[in-house]
């Protein structure tokens, strides 16, 4: 029923482009062209449909090959996808297979200790043995896993890993823009000592790096996590540093430009779904602007959501994406329902920091709180005194 409703959210604009494209009168002049609109909303509705019965038959076809690599020794190549994390000792990365295992169409989640330096798109060949995920407490990793494509894990493998300069598989633009974060956290990291470093590139790059259990409690009992990683919130304020250094251009250059620089630090700070909500959001908004149409957030977020299960039903579980999209609900809806209460409260007075900052921390928080308690089974009563000192001296 929630894809249903995107899905028809997304066809009223698509509905409402033509009508301005062809100069018609209503909606329902439409309906001469597209015969009816109920013919449109059915094919797209069959469209999603297929595509998670296509899943559906995929996770099966795995599911079963799976079983047949976990029987003994297995050597296969393949390349790094995503960033290494670090954890205790330990570095855990997801490898893309390229040889070795046949017909197994997925990841592997690959274990091994923190003195290897692995880069994304590096090429190696692996030796050792494979596991299917297990769960564990109440957590279904096993399903968590199979949400990012992975369903096989190998715990200390041998491996052998080729030189970058010699042969590097992924997408080119992606390895250039990661090399480029790594040389700046190097240089970040001469110059600051732990944990000023990892906060830094956290906040900057949305690099993963292991703090001290000290400084990560302090960090989730003040509900301040969001800001020691990349967000949509940085996206955001790329966009206006942007719009602000480069005044001086034509609106459409320095519309282009903000595109151009919000999809690189997508890349650059690794794909995270909230980010990449952000900028999909941001990029509607912006062509709009380009082609001097107008824009309602009405729209666009229920817009992002659909184009966002179209490519990637199993986003609708994830976490952060959830987070992310509650967050943006309640800066759109609550936020105006609290800034009335407040002018009713002060008289309609000027506060800028309750406008700026107290007032969409609170909708934010109220918005996120089912799912913080549902997932996480904690809740943090500092996270908007915390916020609203924080977020001045961030921006």
């Amino acid at each position: 029923m929630l894809i249903y409703f995107l899905l028809q959210s997304s066809l009223f604009v698509v509905l409402e482009v033509f009508r301005r494209r062809f100069k018609a009168k209503s909606i329902g002049c439409i309906f001469v062209i597209f015969r009816r609109r109920a013919f449109i909303s059915f094919c797209i509705v069959l469209f999603v449909v297929l595509r998670f019965f296509c899943l559906f038959g995929r996770e099966e076809s795995i599911s079963r090959i799976t079983k047949s690599f976990t029987l003994g020794n297995t050597k296969f190549t393949g390349y790094v996808t995503e960033e290494v994390s670090e954890k205790h000792g330990k570095s855990t990365t997801t490898i893309a297979v390229l040889e070795g295992l046949p017909e197994y169409d997925a990841n592997i989640l690959v274990n091994y200790p923190s003195y290897y330096n692995l880069t994304i798109g590096q090429v190696c060949k692996f030796e050792g043995m494979l596991v299917e995920p297990e769960n564990f407490l109440e957590f279904d990793y096993k399903e968590y896993l199979k949400r990012k494509n992975i369903y096989l894990i190998s715990d200390n493998p041998g491996f052998e890993c080729q030189n970058i300069e010699e042969i590097r598989k992924g997408f080119f633009l992606r390895n250039i823009l990661t090399d480029l974060k790594y040389n700046l956290i190097k240089n970040v990291d001469l110059v600051l000592s732990e944990p000023q470093s990892s906060l830094l590139v956290g906040i900057l790059f949305g690099q993963k790096r292991l703090f001290s259990n000290v400084f990560d409690g302090y960090v989730r009992m003040a509900g301040v996590s969001h800001v020691v990683a990349a967000s949509g919130y940085n996206v955001s304020i790329l966009v206006v540093a942007i719009g602000t250094a480069f005044g001086f251009l034509k609106s459409r250059i320095k519309i282009t430009v903000s595109l151009i620089a919000i999809w690189c630090f997508t890349l650059l700070s690794g794909l995270s779904s909230s980010i990449i909500r952000a900028c999909i959001m941001l990029t509607i908004s912006l062509l709009a602007l380009f082609y001097g149409r107008g824009n309602s957030i009405h729209i666009s977020l229920p817009l992002t959501t659909t184009i966002f299960l179209l490519f990637d039903p199993y986003i609708l579980y994830d976490v952060g994406f959830q987070l992310s999209l509650s967050a943006t609900f309640g800066l759109v809806y609550i936020s105006p329902i609290l800034q009335k209460i407040t002018e009713k409260l002060f008289q309609k007075r000027k506060f800028l920091i309750l406008e700026q900052y107290v007032i969409p921390t609170m909708s934010c928080t109220i918005s996120t709180l089912p799912v913080s308690v549902s997932i996480f089974q904690t809740f943090s009563i500092w996270s908007v005194p915390a916020n609203t000192f924080i977020l001045p001296i961030i921006e």
